[in-house]
């Protein structure tokens, strides 16, 4: 059953469509309040990749503070994308561009876990993300893990390499901001960059879960990279994110 799509008006003057409520109020308060991807400083007019663009919402708060923004976004659930499209009517956005498909270090096809619960907690992962929901039962309640994972549903998707969309572009010669929020397979993403673009990219943002260790692997690989990186623990309330070992890491190359 499908849920009914709803509009969402902000008090911050923020309207958007969503299918959950409170999922979509959480990520709004991430981005817009917490302005938990808003780390680093952008010229005027920047180039943003938004990977994991979910419905839209970190690309609104970048046009909304960029409105000269070029953004590429990619999003493989085909449900996330028509609302994305949506949200971007909605505002009569342009310079924005949507891709059907998830980003990784090569050109294949995988298996995304939809949760239509909680969609923003879908993933490519190997495990269908059984071992977040365990997190969850555990740091959080067995309801709250069971409720999303409720008609969850797996689906093949196209992934690519994000090299593929950087070449042959005249308008596009650098990225000032890769903003990645995938849930798993977070540096996947950057591997699939030739040389000549990885060097482009100036600035990354991403929201990590690191259960097993996965941040200082991260933190090294951006390191070797060329990248001065920092972390720090999402800003979610009431400890949250200490508790579930999620962090917010920004890349820049100096």
């Amino acid at each position: 059953m499908t849920t009914p799509l709803q509009l969402l008006e902000t008090s911050e003057g923020v309207s958007f469509y969503h299918q959950g409520d409170e999922e979509a109020r959480w990520i709004f308060d991430e981005i817009f309040t917490q302005r938990c991807y808003d780390t680093v400083k952008l010229p005027e007019k920047p180039v943003i990749i938004d990977a994991g663009a979910n419905i839209g919402l970190y690309t609104l708060f970048a046009k909304r503070n960029y409105p000269e923004a070029k953004v590429l976004a990619f999003e493989p659930a085909r449900e996330s994308v028509s609302i994305f499209n949506q949200n971007i009517s909605l505002h009569k956005l342009s310079g924005v561009e949507v891709h059907e498909c998830a980003l990784g270090s090569k050109n294949e096809t995988k298996m995304l876990t939809f949760f239509p619960n909680t969609p923003t907690n879908s993933t490519i992962g190997s495990d269908g993300g059984n071992e977040w929901l365990e997190l969850i039962a555990d740091k959080v309640s067995k309801e709250v893990a069971d409720k999303m994972r409720e008609n969850a549903r797996q689906t093949p998707v196209p992934v690519r390499r994000l090299s593929e969309f950087l070449r042959d572009r005249d308008d596009i010669k650098k990225v000032d901001l890769l903003k990645i929020d995938i849930e798993g397979g977070e540096l996947d993403v950057i591997e699939g960059l030739d040389a000549d673009h990885l060097l482009s990219v100036k600035n990354i943002v991403m929201e990590l879960w690191s259960p097993d260790g996965q941040l200082e692997v991260t933190k090294k690989a951006l390191e070797a990279k060329g990248y001065t990186v920092t972390t720090t623990l999402v800003p979610w309330k009431s400890g949250q994110a200490e508790k579930m070992k999620m962090y917010m890491v920004t890349a820049q190359r100096v």
